[in-house]
């Protein structure tokens, strides 16, 4: 279960505070999908980087599973992301001197799982996201849409609980969008995660279980 109470997130811009969230609250239930819509600049993205732990908030607190995020070190908030989040981002952030198979290994390997299930279960994975003979290939020798596929199939090498989707179709055309789109409809699904997209694609938006919209600030 995801917990939002209150959050707000001010940034120092020189000489002026810049307030980019105002007290978000909402919840999102263990295996639901829910997806956030919002104009650019609305906040969408700080928004998940708080909720999963690649920021802090300036006011507010964020639960995963009765964990207060705010009471864990920065050890300990990076060991949960590693251990029960996944993220998908929208620049998909593949290392461009490894495989994809070694690429989708690597969170595994960093979670001090041993290299030979590290490698079993990216290799389930990869075939599972369509890309069974492309393990080998390099991102620069993969498509946008194969290279998300690959992010995708890196987000769930350690089964997380929760899986935070930034923008996953925004770098893509409209048929790679639609490919990807399906297969994170697949994942509400099939992989009984809880899922949180932040996107402007309405497609994905209406394969969630739940849809909030997030303007200039505030939660509508």
């Amino acid at each position: 279960m995801i917990e939002a109470e209150g959050l707000g997130k001010v940034y120092w811009d020189g000489d002026r505070d810049l307030e980019v969230l105002r007290d978000v609250s909402f919840s999102v239930e263990r295996g639901e999908g829910a997806a956030i819509l919002g104009p650019s600049g609305s906040g969408k993205t700080t928004l998940l980087n708080l909720l999963s732990g690649l920021d802090r908030p300036t006011s507010g607190r964020v639960r995963l599973d009765g964990v207060c995020l705010s009471e864990l070190n920065e050890r300990g908030v990076a060991e949960l992301r590693n251990k029960r989040i996944g993220f998908v981002f929208q620049s998909y952030h593949l290392l461009s001197e490894f495989s994809a198979l070694e690429n989708v290994m690597l969170p595994a390997l960093m979670g001090r799982k041993d290299k030979g299930s590290a490698r079993e279960r990216a290799s389930y994975l990869l075939e599972r996201v369509g890309l069974k003979d492309r393990m080998k290939h390099f991102p620069s020798e993969l498509s946008g849409g194969e290279q998300q596929r690959t992010a995708i199939a890196r987000s769930l090498v350690n089964d997380p609980a929760f899986l935070f989707c930034d923008e996953p179709t925004g770098n893509l055309d409209i048929q790679m969008g639609f490919e990807i789109a399906e297969l994170l409809g697949e994942l509400f699904v099939k992989e009984k995660k809880t899922v949180l997209i932040v996107t402007h694609d309405e497609r994905i938006a209406k394969m969630a279980d739940r849809v909030w919209n997030l303007v200039e600030k505030r939660w509508l």
